[in-house]
């Protein structure tokens, strides 16, 4: 759904009258609602037979040249249960499809353990744990794990976002860079001589006549 989080209103779909009975379900379809489509991949990746998403941290030093940089740590978020490929009976299992950590909590499986061990189960693990994890399972597997190619793609896939959303980061920082400069404050308004009644000023007038008599 547009403007969501914390996977609130994520759904699966496997047909387009499946999808209209699930939105017609929703208290707020209707005029104005915004929501993406998105094709679920067939063929996850998994490590121990669960789902699982990476978070990954990039800083923009510059936006016109558009310079940023990908952080080597980042966070992987672990489904709780088993993956299962989609069908009518588990569609609704958000535990097995869903990696949104405000889910998973939720679920009797989550687990809450060092996450800095390469034999962790934790829940939520940092990318380095992981990186070394994905690397036993492939070589368990007779394969091998090249990490410098899959920061690769990281970096790929980064760079791509960020080309598309230049356009946004440009006028975005340029009303903040604008709003956040300090104002010039306005200049005093020069001061009009007060008048003084009439009465003083002839009593100044008849003093200087009698200094000068």
């Amino acid at each position: 759904p547009e403007g969501g989080s914390q996977g609130d209103g994520i759904f699966l779909v496997q047909s387009a009258s499946d999808l209209r009975l699930k939105l017609s379900a929703k208290p707020h379809f209707g005029a104005g609602f915004g929501a993406l489509a998105q094709r679920y991949l067939p063929e996850p990746l998994l490590l121990d037979g669960l789902k699982f998403d990476l978070r990954l941290y990039v800083v923009v030093t510059s936006v016109d040249p558009l310079v940023a940089f990908l952080s080597r740590e980042g966070l992987a978020r672990f489904c709780t249960a088993q993956y299962e490929a989609p069908s009518a009976a588990n569609a609704n299992d958000a535990y097995m499809h869903l990696t949104n950590y405000s889910v998973n909590k939720k679920s009797t499986a989550f687990k809450d353990e060092d996450p800095f061990t390469v034999h962790t189960q934790a829940s939520k693990r940092p990318l380095s744990t992981l990186l070394l994890q994905m690397a036993a399972q492939e070589e368990a597997a007779g394969r091998v794990f090249d990490e410098d190619k899959v920061f690769r793609s990281f970096e790929e896939v980064c760079a791509v976002l960020l080309q598309a959303m230049a356009p946004v980061i440009k006028v975005t920082y340029d009303h903040v860079a604008k709003e956040s400069r300090p104002k010039a404050k306005p200049k005093p308004k020069a001061k009009s001589p007060k008048k003084r009644p009439r009465g003083d000023v002839e009593e100044e007038e008849e003093e200087e006549e009698e200094m000068y008599t």
